[in-house]
């Protein structure tokens, strides 16, 4: 970082933080998984955003503005679309089910409130995203980030797990959720924090972050940064209590496919020494902790009925308008349309489709799910070729490509990344390690 004045210098760190302050803060409260936190949480990260957008430098937006304009469009479009069929204006798409009550042509979105919802809730990820990717000017920065992020993340584990340890036993609580109030969405976030810990202690083992010339070896994380790794230790600790069996699953998929990645970009002993380490630790506490999620395979069979259920509830509402679906946001409305009698009782309490996949196609359609994959295939794939090249901030790349493996995983039978915070969270690491200019 050329800027040198101790004012500068400040004003450069609280770009770094004021976006994780905000996205922890949303953590915190609910994940902002209402529509009034919701947009609430767009506001504050668009807010800064503008900001950031006013005050970076012409070059820095230059950059960002030639490597992510791919995802950006598509971010634009995918917006644009949704609040269009919110409106009249979309009537040559009207919903069917306006003509089946004989009230008349009317908006493609079978609730047009919950679409506009919807919509405002996107711009939080989506801001997240761009102010990742602006906070990134050089390449220490990567490096400020990890270090922000995992000391975040140790003080959101710590207070779950003191919060978990208070309220255990009252009213049959025993699955960590912190105030989510699902133990499914508090695993997916636990999975991401722990994929973006890592590389910092990866880094250190490789020496590259803190004092010391070359390889530190295998204690190196331990006696280099003993906080980074207490944070790596609660994260699994707190993933752990939420004994979420698909969560813990979709965080060893997501750990493994760092390790590899890791191991393809590097050449050094030290880096490999550390890397087992990490594995060894979180090996160590799932064969402790995991007996927690164990004793819930009883369950398995009951579960996953219910969610046999919810699936062919959902797939029968997708192959109705499989184009343009139903209009964001309107699960609820069709949970209701297309829930049998029988069926009832499973489906009168679920929040959503328990797929990410199968909700955003029965709610947005082909046309939606195709730029979902235009604004994710791009960065996903620049995460993977700076990884694998092992060149400056490969470490980083592969914690955040193993993130958003391990989120995605889980999404196949939860629903965490339809959380506004931990799809920010996720988007803002995302966007801060995608940047590969030939200047970082």
């Amino acid at each position: 970082m050329r800027r040198t004045k101790p004012a500068a210098v400040a004003l450069h760190w609280l770009g770094l933080a004021a976006p994780l302050a905000v996205i922890f803060t949303g953590l915190l409260i609910k994940g902002a998984n209402d529509s009034a936190l919701a947009a609430l949480l767009a506001a504050c990260l668009c807010a800064l955003l503008a900001v950031r957008a006013i005050t970076a430098p012409r070059d820095a937006l230059a950059s960002t503005l030639r490597e992510c304009w791919l995802p950006g469009l598509a971010a634009i479009a995918f917006a644009g679309w949704a609040i269009f069929t919110a409106t009249p204006a979309s009537a040559a798409f009207s919903h069917p089910l306006r003509d089946a009550f004989g009230v008349g042509p009317g908006p493609a979105s079978l609730s047009p409130y919950r679409t506009l919802e919807g919509a405002a809730a996107f711009f939080g990820p989506a801001a997240a995203f761009a102010l990742g990717a602006l906070a990134v000017q050089d390449r220490q920065d990567r490096d400020r980030i990890g270090r922000l992020i995992w000391i975040c993340a140790g003080a959101f584990a710590a207070y779950a797990i003191v919060r978990h340890a208070l309220s255990e036993g009252e009213q049959g609580v025993r699955r960590l959720m912190v105030h989510f109030g699902s133990a499914n969405a508090a695993a997916t976030t636990f999975a991401i924090l722990m994929c973006l810990i890592a590389p910092y202690l990866l880094r250190v083992g490789r020496g590259r972050i803190g004092a010391g010339a070359g390889p530190g070896g295998f204690a190196a994380p331990l006696l280099r940064a003993p906080l980074a790794c207490a944070a790596f230790v609660a994260c699994a600790t707190a993933l752990l209590l939420t004994a979420s069996r698909a969560g813990a699953l979709s965080a060893a998929v997501a750990i493994i496919a760092f390790a590899l990645l890791a191991l393809v970009g590097m050449r050094s002993r030290g880096g490999v020494a550390a890397l087992a380490a990490t594995l060894l630790v979180a090996a160590g506490l799932a064969s402790v902790g995991g007996q927690f999620a164990l004793d819930r395979l009883d369950t398995l069979a009951g579960d996953r009925l219910h969610r046999d259920v919810m699936v062919e509830t959902h797939w029968r509402a997708f192959q109705d308008r499989p184009v343009i679906g139903h209009g964001l946001n309107t699960f609820h409305e069709l949970n209701q349309l297309y829930a049998r009698p029988e069926d009832y009782h499973v489906l009168n309490t679920i929040g959503s489709a328990h797929n990410i996949y199968l909700q955003a196609l029965e709610e947005t359609g082909y046309v939606g799910f195709a730029l979902f994959a235009l604004m994710l295939g791009p960065i996903l794939a620049r995460l993977l070729f700076a990884a694998i090249e092992g060149g400056s901030g490969s470490e980083w790349a592969a914690g955040a490509l193993a993130a958003a493996i391990g989120a995605l995983a889980h999404g196949f039978v939860d629903f965490g990344l339809q959380t506004p915070a931990i799809a920010a969270l996720l988007m803002f690491a995302l966007g801060a390690y995608a940047r590969r200019d030939v200047h970082l």
